[in-house]
């Protein structure tokens, strides 16, 4: 399901993207079993690179990452500061750079779009991981958020810092 096409009626559809969505996210056991071989330095002695990150050692190259990702959130985190209507969310690690637009008197769906059709940057809706309130069979514990927005950090510095110019520019014309 990583790379290919599927047709077939909307109700089927629906669950493949569901799917899709976690299959392309969430990493396979054998690969899990990898990593934690990496990190209890299993494979030490070989030479590691990621764009901006080379270690000597898979758990100098793991924490050499963890800094680019604090980097490359602390330059999305700079591209929103200050604008009026969009907050970052705080966070301790992670793949995303959250926020939330619901000053702006947006929607996620609708700042994503304008963000890509304007800036050419995409994000990503959060509330395309909730099942619409009409469609769901029990009572909702609590409403869906609708104007939170994740920017993956998991990038390059160079694509995070053209991002955060682009979005620099965009919120000003918002």
């Amino acid at each position: 399901l990583r790379v290919g096409w599927v047709t077939g009626p909307q109700g089927l559809i629906q669950g493949v993207n569901m799917v899709h969505q976690h299959a392309t996210v969430c990493a396979p056991a054998p690969l899990q079993a990898g990593v934690a071989a990496a990190l209890d330095g299993g494979l030490d002695g070989n030479a590691w690179s990621e764009g901006a990150v080379v270690a000597s050692s898979a758990v100098d190259f793991f924490r050499g990452v963890g800094a680019v990702y604090e980097s490359n959130f602390r330059c999305l985190e700079a591209a929103f500061e200050g604008f009026e209507g969009v907050v970052v969310c705080p966070a301790e690690g992670g793949y995303f750079c959250v926020v939330d637009v619901a000053g702006t008197g947006l929607t996620d769906l609708d700042f994503t779009r304008r963000l890509l059709r304007d800036a050419k940057v995409g994000g990503m809706p959060m509330s395309a991981f909730y099942v619409p309130a009409k469609d769901r069979q029990a009572a909702p514990v609590r409403s869906n958020p609708s104007t939170l927005v994740r920017f993956a950090v998991c990038k390059s510095p160079k694509v995070v810092r053209e991002a955060a110019s682009r979005i620099q520019r965009h919120l000003c014309s918002l």
